[in-house]
């Protein structure tokens, strides 16, 4: 949820609610985003395939204040872990 993230530079305007320009509410970034255990994440690719037909997907490790050697472990874990069974 938002308040996870609340105090990470970086991520204030998620918590900010309508945007000016539409009034529309801005999603809630962990529930619109895949993240997690290698499994959850493969679990979500799943659910989200099925639901729409993904065929296509882009991946971002880097967040807020994260440093690149958190980052390039978490992209490293996606390749070995994730991708190899997105298809089975």
């Amino acid at each position: 949820r938002v308040e996870k993230v609340a105090n990470v530079r970086g991520y204030e305007h998620y918590q900010a609610g309508p945007t000016a320009a539409t009034g529309a509410m801005q999603p809630d970034v962990l529930d619109t985003s895949i993240w997690g255990s290698p499994e959850r994440c493969l679990a979500q690719i799943r659910e989200l395939r099925e639901q729409t037909g993904l065929s296509h997907l882009l991946v971002s490790s880097l967040y807020g204040e994260m440093g690149f050697a958190e980052a390039e472990r978490s992209l490293r874990l996606f390749a070995s872990e994730v991708m190899p069974k997105i298809n089975t």
